[in-house]
């Protein structure tokens, strides 16, 4: 390692390297928030000049719309804006004003302000009902409701600790909309979002499965998993979720028999789905090689009832950003042994 000259030769007290990195975040917080306070400033200014900047317009109606379309997709939404809004008062009863109506939903969307654009879609859809563009409105909500979704940044805690609400609310209307309009042209990109919806919930079931797991607490885990693979099988964590599910199944079923074949079944939906995955030989080593022999007519374990047994609480979310350790690792790394710890024990 190249250290700079001048360096001294013992380290700092570590009270010092303490107050050093606090100082360095303590910066990089503020130089963030004068950046973003700037960008807010010169958008603002940039906003108010736009508004006062006049537009002219066209004679007819068509004419007004083409030329808000073209703002539009140029990104002068302010311009855009006036069209669209001209369109609709000056000639009410022209078809373009409907379309005025959609657009203005639009150019709300293209600058940002996506609850403005849901109660604009939604009005469109309310007083034009049968209109040929329902659907396009019904889409564009569900990716208004996506967009919304909170992003990672580093100063909060990751999305996946977070209320997944928003998330949920997305993946519905996207979900109704491809039900009820299979052949609309927005359907392949609708399912791109769901399936986007389904991993970032799947991503908070496993964070809540591991946050149970590492505290020893087995039975919610295995309740959180089956809920997963349930719901969001196939949104990528698939290999993950049989691992620990057969994992907490197996530690609870070194008192309990009836866990100790769930535990088995898990495993043998495991084999099923993921034959050739190495965690899945590996979690085999955590039954013991006891033999795992279904029940005729036994249903999937992801199928198994994920309600809290009588007399027990169902598992609360934890909070967000609530202590969890280390992440446990990926079942491809974990270790050949037995890597169940005993009650109160995180997972190696």
């Amino acid at each position: 390692m190249d250290y700079p000259t001048g360096m001294p030769s013992r380290p700092a007290p570590r009270f010092v390297a303490a107050l050093g990195s606090a100082l360095a975040v303590a910066l990089a917080c503020a130089a963030v928030a004068v950046a973003v306070a700037a960008a807010a400033a010169a958008a603002g200014c940039s906003a108010e000049t736009d508004l006062l900047k006049p537009v002219s317009y066209e004679k007819t109606a068509k004419a007004n719309y083409e030329k808000g379309l073209a703002a539009l997709n140029k990104g002068s939404t302010t311009d855009a804006q006036k069209l669209f809004a001209y369109v609709k008062t000056k000639f009410p009863y022209s078809e373009f004003a409907v379309f005025a109506e959609l657009r203005l939903a639009d150019t709300a969307m293209a600058r940002g302000e996506q609850a403005a654009a849901i109660d604009a879609y939604k009005l469109f859809i309310k007083l034009h009902p049968t209109h040929v563009m329902v659907p396009y409105a019904t889409f564009r909500i569900g990716l208004a409701m996506f967009e919304q979704v909170p992003s990672d940044w580093f100063l909060v805690p990751p999305s996946y600790e977070r209320e997944q609400a928003a998330v949920q609310d997305a993946l519905k209307h996207l979900t109704d909309y491809v039900a009820r309009y299979p052949d609309h042209d927005m359907v392949p990109k609708a399912k791109e979002l769901i399936i986007k919806c389904k991993r970032k919930l799947a991503d908070h079931e496993m964070y809540v499965a591991r946050f149970y797991y590492k505290r020893g607490k087995y039975l919610a885990t295995a309740q959180r998993l089956r809920g997963l693979l349930a719901d969001y099988k196939g949104a990528g964590l698939d290999r993950d979720a049989y691992y620990y599910l057969v994992a907490s199944l197996a530690s609870l079923g070194r008192s309990d028999p009836v866990k100790a074949e769930e535990a088995c079944s898990a495993w043998l939906d495991m084999k099923k789905d993921l034959p050739d995955e190495g965690a899945t030989k590996r979690a085999l080593g955590l039954l013991r090689g006891a033999p795992c022999p279904r029940p005729a007519g036994a249903a999937p374990v992801a199928a198994a009832a994920t309600t809290a047994a009588p007399g027990t609480a169902a598992p609360k979310v934890p909070p967000a950003g609530a202590p969890s350790g280390s992440p446990p690792p990926a079942p491809s790394e974990e270790p050949t042994g037995d890597p169940v710890p005993p009650p109160g024990a995180g997972p190696h």
